[in-house]
């Protein structure tokens, strides 16, 4: 697997479980803040209408306490149901179209604990469902009951879920194409490098190179090469110098011993010494005696 190849993978690893984390993040604390805005919303309102029917219930008028409990739940758009207990723990007054529910029966004598509105959450076939029971009098078991259907706010949590998913995809692709171009841009030199120090080591060296790029790393690295280029071409010129002038002393002392003649010598050695460095003038000197 190529570098860019890896590092466009890491890239997108990264990103994406950043961006999964955030997603599963902020789902939570959405779903967690838009659930403390109902549960403040519903202990209010029963409170409210705690305050609004007491005195109703007190001169006994079911009918007044049916149409504020109509009315309440008719403008507010997640209001389930609302039920009213008398202090006898008998129905007293509801908003269910079809007559009070059976399921619900069992739960009309129930004691009132406190003074505090009591939070239930419960599973329907229709939805999650959030109840508040507040106390209608201090000291009595009269109570109302008002359910709150949870069923549009996790509506609301999935499309903000969905919204958060596309963004972290779209995050994810976007870190994954600028890894893409980065990693191009750095493994691409890296790349050319190798290939380069291939034909080095293989004597098939192409010489200098020069490569574009912006990293001060690369840059050094590709200088280093170069000068590393240079020694070898200035060494092997060196080299090829010695041999020539070896080969050119080696056919002058064969030449030399092959004849007797001074004159003979004399022209050989001149012809192998021009040969071999290619002077601008030579001079040979004979020494007499020995």
């Amino acid at each position: 697997m190529r570098l860019h190849t890896r590092i466009v993978l890491l890239i997108f690893a990264i990103v994406t479980l950043l961006s999964a984390s955030l997603s599963l993040l902020s789902t939570r604390v959405v779903q967690a803040v838009m659930e403390d805005g109902i549960e403040s919303n519903a202990t209010l309102l029963s409170r409210m209408l705690a305050d609004h029917i007491a005195d109703s219930m007190v001169r006994d008028k079911p009918l007044a306490v049916r149409g504020i409990i109509r009315d309440a739940a008719g403008q507010m758009e997640d209001v389930a149901y609302i039920y009213v207990v008398d202090s006898r723990g008998g129905l007293y007054a509801h908003t269910f179209e079809g007559g009070f529910p059976r399921a619900l029966a069992a739960r009309l004598n129930e004691p009132v604990q406190g003074l505090s509105p009591r939070l239930t959450r419960f599973s329907t076939a229709d939805g999650p469902l959030l109840e508040v029971t507040s106390p209608l009098i201090g000291g009595m078991q009269a109570r109302i009951h008002i359910g709150i259907d949870q069923t549009s706010m996790f509506k609301r949590i999935r499309r903000t879920q969905g919204l958060i998913l596309s963004l972290a995809f779209g995050i994810a692709v976007i870190g994954g194409v600028t890894g893409l171009l980065t990693s191009r841009r750095f493994a691409r030199p890296l790349g050319q490098m190798a290939e380069y120090m291939q034909d080095f080591g293989s004597g098939k060296s192409r010489g200098e190179i020069a490569l574009p790029t912006g990293s001060r790393d690369i840059a050094d690295m590709v200088q280093a090469f170069n000068r590393m280029v240079t020694g070898r071409q200035t060494l092997e010129a060196s080299m090829q110098q010695r041999t020539q002038e070896l080969a050119g002393l080696n056919e002058l002392g064969r030449r030399v011993s092959a004849s007797l003649s001074v004159k003979q010598v004399i022209e050989a050695t001149l012809e192998e010494v021009v040969r071999s460095v290619s002077p601008d003038i030579a001079f040979l000197f004979l020494r007499e005696g020995e």
